[in-house]
């Protein structure tokens, strides 16, 4: 199993974050590292996930109001 440098994954960590924004399971194929070794060095790593949290795409919410009974 090999060691990687803070420096090194700190440079992976970046690549889940703008501008490439790839996900864990890309990363780790590139890398050839397993998803959990990047869920474990993010971890500690609060800054990543807050960035990471909020670079999620969000599904617009659509409500169809017709025929709705307003209530009052």
């Amino acid at each position: 199993m090999p060691r990687y440098s803070p420096e090194r994954k700190e440079a992976l960590l970046k690549k889940l974050l703008p501008p490439y924004n790839l996900s864990v399971a890309e990363v780790a194929r590139q890398e050839g590292i397993s998803d959990a070794s990047l869920y474990a060095w993010r971890k500690p790593k609060p800054e990543h996930r807050t960035l990471y949290m909020t670079q999620q795409k969000f599904r617009p919410l659509t409500v169809n109001l017709i025929n709705q009974k307003v209530p009052g």
